[in-house]
């Protein structure tokens, strides 16, 4: 973490922030989603600071969407694992989601920048 964001240099990956404010709540926003364990790549970052400076409709409304799926609930509990898997699990071992992405790599990007999107609006 502390390679990801210096609070001194303002700087989150290579990339420096020079607004104080706006530095503050991509760090806090890049962390969150890096002790999840995802290393955005700087790419990724500046994508994230682009967001903060400009709407993006599209995304916007796929997080709309995002908040109107139906979560499948099992009655009750379930207990064995091939039952469990097959309820929350894709053929390929990735977590069923709201996009229907099946490529693990694909599904962390999205939920990085997702993730970090509701918690950039969120701050």
């Amino acid at each position: 973490m502390t390679a990801l964001i210096n609070r001194k240099t303002h700087h989150i990956g290579g990339i420096e922030f020079r607004n104080p404010r706006k530095f503050q709540l991509l760090a806090v926003t890049v962390a969150n989603s890096a002790m999840e364990g995802w290393q955005p790549t700087d790419e990724q970052i500046r994508a994230l600071a682009d967001a903060y400076d400009h709407p993006q409709p599209e995304l916007d409304a796929q997080l709309n969407q995002l908040r109107h799926w139906r979560v499948p609930v099992a009655k009750p509990a379930i207990t064995d694992e091939q039952a469990l898997a097959h309820t929350f699990l894709n053929p390929n071992g990735t977590l069923k989601n709201k996009l229907g992405i099946h490529d693990k790599a694909d599904l962390d990007e999205h939920e990085f920048i997702q993730g970090s999107l509701v918690g950039l609006r969120m701050l």
